[in-house]
């Protein structure tokens, strides 16, 4: 992956305008929960106590590189000193005392900081330890206007300086909604001027930036970059990078176990390095994506260097999301091959073009790496994308008018996951192991996909609330898990087309005196005649359910599942007690008729080599279930559209 990031970072380098720092900037969102993002410029004046506060609306692209925003200083622990941050509490505590010992005495910004120090920071007198960074916080009683809580009070109050910069930050945070009317929710950014003048824009500063991003982390040592091969300066340092790209912290796995011989396992020479920061910087602004509830970069690479004009360069990064958001579902899969072709006159590119999947977790300053998947090609995306078209080509014969919540992509499938929420929990694993199957070829056991399958039918069944998947009201429970378990018969065909989920040997063969859709539906779906026939007692259950809805609103035979799993004894007893409910809620019929004497037909045949398991015999009763629910819910779909039509 390094290499791939690499090679982003050069490519970058080469088309995106500006230089070094310009090109680390993170882009701002303009927009975020519905509220329209500022810029709040404090401008500090240096001869007497003035100080002003102008906002100004967020223009992606444009004021993260006006504001030089590059991200607070690297690690949670390191000394912030940056002028330009989305964390308020920095500027009123440790911002200006740490820049201040890091700029070249007697610089003219140098100069200013004090002056803004002496002018309008209260000294607390704390200088020794941890503490210190919090010696100097901002005097809230030096601002024009200002009501709030006394300084000293809130000293008194929290003796603790990272509780006092925050109790200040707050404060300071009402007296700008006081000036300004916005509320700390619009603010994305804060700066620092000095008397009118950005203090980003000092050359001082630029070039503190620049050898702390960089320069700082090269202590003398020469060899070999790893990375191009050159002889010269070189670090094994990479704590100033976001992404994790070997370990550094283990003693284990440096060389001959010396934290000194880091170097020897990866180097990086000062361009190197500079690509990689450029190339995190880019992919962070123009490759971020989510896909559920989990954050991921794309990081494209290619299989040899290649050469982009501009105009490919753009091309490349558009056709790069395209592929990804194609996989989630946001535009018509069919036209993939197209964009193909627009996007690559050269088809040599194209070929020589793969992806990277960096899934992650960010908690303020750490950034921790969920899974990596690596190396897809888009021949392979291109195969997904036509094998979800295919299999909801199914579902629209079927279901055509469920067809928009039932159509499978990979935010559908995040969905079909149930993962536990929690602070240490690590149920997304389940997930990204399905997915980089899917992306890999690599198999998938049965008996996973059918233990997250019943565990997903427990959460609308049950209405268990703390996971990834919204179990939605109680009076409809049954309905939603009757779409998630159609859902989980699609999910499981496309699994079987894409050849991870090996497909059935035994299909259906027996005649069966069934209805021509549903004897389609058994056929399309692939079910063994173990399957169909608890699939068939499942409809039975289906009728059942409806009657008993209809008349008392409680579908009291789903009571009787049981979700743990069902032995085949517990089945041969269920199907009489069926035929009994069906007589008992007049539901037998010519039809059902049919249905049970297919059931029992497949059921007495395949008892002496019954091998499905307890959860599987659950799961294809309840996809029986579901199809009547499905059609059910169609008709109604219909109707209602004739209705409204006349």
């Amino acid at each position: 992956m390094l290499e791939a990031v690499r090679e982003v970072g050069r490519l970058a380098t080469e088309h995106a305008s500006g230089g070094f720092l310009e090109n680390l900037c993170l882009e701002i969102d303009e927009d975020q929960g519905g509220k329209k993002q500022h810029v709040v410029i404090i401008d500090f004046a240096t001869a007497n106590n003035s100080l002003k506060i102008t906002p100004k609306e967020i223009t992606p692209g444009v004021t993260e590189r006006e504001y030089l925003w590059v991200g607070n200083a690297d690690g949670s622990s390191s000394p912030q000193w940056y002028l330009s941050t989305n964390n308020l509490s920095f500027l009123v505590s440790q911002t200006l005392p740490n820049l201040l010992e890091v700029l070249p005495e007697g610089s003219k910004l140098a100069q200013n900081v004090q002056k803004v120090l002496d002018l309008y920071f209260f000294d607390t007198g704390v200088k020794e330890g941890a503490e210190n960074r919090y010696r100097y916080i901002l005097n809230l009683e030096m601002l024009p206007g200002y009501k709030g809580s006394k300084l000293l009070d809130l000293i008194k109050e929290n003796p603790k300086g990272k509780n006092l910069a925050q109790a200040v930050a707050k404060e300071f945070s009402k007296w700008i909604k006081d000036q300004t009317g916005l509320s700390e929710k619009e603010v994305a950014l804060y700066t620092i001027y000095f008397d009118g003048q950005k203090g980003v824009d000092y050359r001082e500063y630029q070039e503190k930036v620049e050898a702390a991003k960089v320069f700082d982390i090269f202590a003398g040592e020469e060899g070999v970059c790893h990375a191009c091969g050159n002889f010269g300066p070189i670090t094994s340092d990479t704590t100033k990078l976001k992404f994790k790209y070997y370990i550094t912290d283990k003693i284990g796995y440096a060389s001959n176990h010396d934290k000194k011989n880091f170097y020897k396992n990866y180097s990086l020479c000062p361009e190197c390095y500079k690509k990689l920061l450029i190339a995190e910087s880019f992919i962070q602004n123009k490759f971020n994506n989510r896909l559920g509830n989990l954050n991921l970069f794309i990081i494209p690479g290619f299989l040899f260097p290649v050469n982009l004009k501009k105009q490919q360069f753009q091309k490349w990064m558009e056709f790069t999301n395209n592929s990804f958001n194609n996989l989630k579902g946001y535009s018509e899969i069919a036209g993939y091959e197209e964009m193909v072709s627009d996007y690559f006159e050269n088809r040599k590119i194209y070929n020589q073009l793969i992806f990277n999947f960096l899934f992650y977790q960010k908690n303020k300053a750490e950034f921790k790496v969920l899974k990596l998947i690596k190396d897809i090609p888009p021949s392979r995306i291109l195969k997904i994308l036509q094998l979800f078209q295919k299999v909801n080509e199914v579902y629209k014969k079927h279901f055509n008018q469920l067809l928009p919540e039932l159509s499978l992509n990979l935010n559908r499938i995040y969905y079909q996951i149930p993962q536990q929420k929690g602070k240490n929990s690590v149920e997304y694993r389940k997930f990204l192991d399905l997915l980089e199957s899917i992306f890999t070829g690599h198999p998938v056991e049965k008996s996973f996909i059918i233990r997250q399958h019943i565990e997903l039918f427990k959460i609308f069944a049950f209405t268990k609330e703390g996971f990834n998947v919204n179990p939605g009201s109680e009076k409809y429970k049954e309905i939603e898990l009757a779409k998630a378990c159609l859902r989980a018969n699609l999910l499981n065909l496309f699994l079987q087309e894409l050849e991870i989920l090996p497909k059935e040997v035994e299909a259906v063969e027996l005649e069966l005196d069934l209805k021509a859709e549903d004897l389609e539906y058994i056929r399309d779906m692939g079910y063994t005649p173990q399957q169909a026939a608890l699939f068939l007692l499942g409809v039975l259950v289906g009728e059942i359910a409806s009657a008993q809805h209809q008349s008392n609103l409680n579908k009291a035979i789903l009571n009787k599942l049981t979700y743990q799993g069902m032995s085949l004894r517990r089945i041969i007893s269920f199907a009489n007690e069926v035929h009994q409910k069906l007589f008992q809620y007049k539901k037998l019929n010519p039809g059902t008729e049919k249905i049970y004497n297919s059931m029992k037909k497949l059921l007495d045949r395949e008892i002496p080599r019954w091998s499905l398991s307890e959860q599987e015999n659950v799961f294809y009763l309840l996809s029986g279930y579901s199809y009547l629910t499905g059609k059910i819910l169609s008709r109604a779909k219909v109707e209602k559209a004739e209705v409204e039509g006349m």
